[in-house]
Order: structure tokens, then sequence, then C-alpha cells
């Protein structure tokens, strides 16, 4: 009784010396398929593949390692460039994503991506901020009405602002970005300074 087990790691080169071994010995790629999914699995490689490297052994090919390719290898994502990205943007909040580039050697798209889709930072009023989940506007009670702290704060009161019948003498008189802190709430509570 032949006995035969899958193997669950191979090398692509392990695969292709079998290749070579079984196509020198004169088996059709097929028959070479069919033995590799014994051996290693369905997943190993397709039967074109096998095919194809039955071919560029015919072609007079020798060696079963890859052929270093044409253009530049992706070096720019790696983690110890995502670690550097992070260290300078907790450094400078305000750097630029070509200031990040150059100082990496990087490019601008790749400076992007790193900062965007693996950081997940924005840029918020001229500053990187992480994305977080959604926080609801800070809001307290004005004469019986739940009013959004953000809409406190403008110097002349928008057409939401007059529908909840806020006075323009209620708002402050400078206006800020800045969310409305419990002090604030407590001292516009109070009708301000005792």
């Amino acid at each position: 009784m032949e006995r035969r087990c899958v193997l669950n790691s191979w090398s692509n080169e392990e695969v292709r010396v079998v290749i070579r071994y079984e196509w020198a010995s004169g088996v059709t790629g097929t028959e070479i398929h069919n033995h590799l999914v014994e051996v290693y699995g369905p997943g190993v490689m397709s039967k074109q593949m096998v095919q194809r490297w039955c071919r560029t052994f015919s072609d007079g090919r020798q060696q079963v390692e890859d052929i270093p390719r044409a253009g530049r290898t992706r070096t720019a994502t790696t983690d110890a460039n995502v670690g550097k990205v992070d260290d300078m943007i907790r450094a400078n909040r305000r750097i630029t994503i070509d200031e990040v580039a150059e100082e990496l050697g990087i490019s601008h798209e790749r400076g992007q991506n790193i900062i965007h889709d693996i950081l997940r930072y924005r840029k918020v009023a001229r500053s990187w901020n992480i994305v977080k989940p959604h926080i609801p506007l800070i809001k307290f009670r004005k004469g019986g009405k739940d009013v959004p702290g953000s809409q406190t704060l403008g110097v002349s009161p928008s057409r939401s602002q007059k529908g909840l019948g806020i006075d323009e003498s209620e708002l402050p008189a400078k206006y800020s970005r800045k969310p409305v802190s419990q002090i604030e709430i407590e001292f516009i509570e109070r009708g301000g300074p005792e």
C-alpha cells in the first residue's frame, strides 16, 4: 500500500524542483500536477502554471529560483517606516506629508498611504489627529432647551439657533472653535461672574 501525506508548507523553489525532476523523467504536465496535489494539497500550483514551468524547462532554463524583476521593490511601507512616521507626527502634529516623505526618502503617495490608511491620522485645523469614533457634541440645558455646545459660541445666531429660541444677547462675544467645558457650562448657567 502506498503511503502519501499532505505537506502543510512548502516553498516555490521546492515545488519547481519537483516539477523539473519529473519533467526530466518524462512525466507530462498534467501528471506532474496530479502528483503535486497528492503530496502538497490542492493549493500548491495550478495545472496551467505547472505546464508553463515544463515549457520553461524545455526552453533550456536550469534554475528554479525567481529571476530578479525590473522595477523598484516596495520598501516604503515597512514597519520601521510606519513607526518613524508615527513618531514624527507625535513629535510635531503640524508636519506635512511632503516633510515626512522627504525625511524618510519615500514618495508623497507612500507617505500619504502610511499616514491616512495605516496609521489612520487626519488633518484637523492644520494638525494631525487620530480618527476616533464620533463623539456627540457637548450639550447643556439653557432655558429648558438642549443646545449643542458648538452652537453656543457663534458671534451671531444661525438659523438653527434662532429656531431654538436663543437670543443674540445670550451668546458670547468672542468666537471659539473649542467645545464647551463643564466649567464654562456652569459659568453660563450662573449668568456670569459672581
